[in-house]
């Protein structure tokens, strides 16, 4: 027995892979218009459902991406202020500071803090560059899909 699905859930697909390797028992326990689109005439297209699953796939990548770079960059700033507030607070102990040993040890820290946030700013700068992929990716993508859909709709009459 099948287990229920919850309200709104779509059953899944079956990929092309899997129907071209058991296509003839397929095609005889499920109707062909379950497994690939056809198009405005009946007639079902392979080669352009292959291509919906890999424009698919690549959508969730950039959306992934997109999201990662985001979220990333947040954290990185987050850091970058934190990384101020301590080199900050080092400097007015530097000032204050006589002893030679502690002003070696507040000068290496103030040293590694600056590379870190050289480091930080570096990633920040490829996390923007990445991100700038991902959103021209999903702009290019959205565009493909509306032209794809406007071009199926132009072949249909408009009922009245």
């Amino acid at each position: 027995m099948q287990k229920s699905r919850p309200f709104g859930e779509a059953t899944p697909t079956i990929p092309e892979k899997v129907v071209t390797a058991f296509g003839r028992m397929w095609r005889k326990l499920l109707p062909m218009s379950t497994l690939i689109p056809a198009d405005r005439d009946g007639v079902h297209d392979f080669d352009n459902c292959q291509r919906m699953e890999m424009a698919d796939e690549r959508t969730r990548s950039l959306q992934l991406s997109k999201y990662y770079c985001t979220e990333r960059t947040l954290e990185i700033k987050a850091e970058l202020l934190r990384l101020a507030a301590e080199s900050a607070e080092l400097k007015t102990e530097l000032d204050m500071t006589a002893e030679p040993r502690r002003q070696g040890a507040i000068r290496r820290r103030r040293a590694y803090l600056n590379r870190r946030n050289d480091e930080l700013k570096g990633e920040r700068a490829a996390l923007a560059a990445e991100l700038q992929v991902a959103s021209d990716g999903l702009r290019s993508a959205s565009q493909s899909a509306e032209a794809a859909t406007s071009k199926q709709l132009d072949g249909r009459t408009p009922e009245a």
